[in-house]
């Protein structure tokens, strides 16, 4: 005699198969969504150090001079708030004349979720004739 149809082992099987991979994948989805946030937290804080970093370049080379970290007004977007300072010093490379060169630090700060998490733009600008 043949059997046809499934048995109730069977199906209570495959169920549990189907409700772990249910489970595993609705596990991936709150990682995925606090990346995405990261990500988009992160290029937000690189467009405002650039446009910082911007700024202070178009300034006379005369008119950087050499001083500790400047806290800047904080910036808030998409329910996060970035605090940038800004930073004017002096390069100390060997064979470097610190009178025509100047280095230029941004950072940006901000906590998401309880973490501090901060980017870091650096640039030199000359006065070479």
């Amino acid at each position: 005699m043949r059997r046809r149809g499934v048995t109730l082992t069977e199906v209570v099987l495959a169920f549990f198969l189907l409700l772990l991979v249910v489970v595993l994948v609705l596990q991936l989805y709150p990682m995925a969504m606090s990346s995405i946030r990261v990500s988009g937290q992160r290029a937000q804080a690189f467009a405002l150090a650039d446009s910082i970093m911007s700024d202070y370049l178009k300034e006379p080379f005369s008119a950087l001079s050499v001083a500790p970290p400047k806290t800047l007004d904080r910036v808030s977007g998409r329910g996060t708030t970035f605090e940038p300072t800004v930073e004017v010093f002096a390069v100390s490379e060997p064979g470097v004349d610190t009178a025509t060169l100047r280095g230029l630090r941004v950072r940006v700060s901000w906590t998401d979720s309880n973490v501090r998490r901060e980017i870091v733009r650096e640039q030199w600008k000359s006065n070479v004739e």
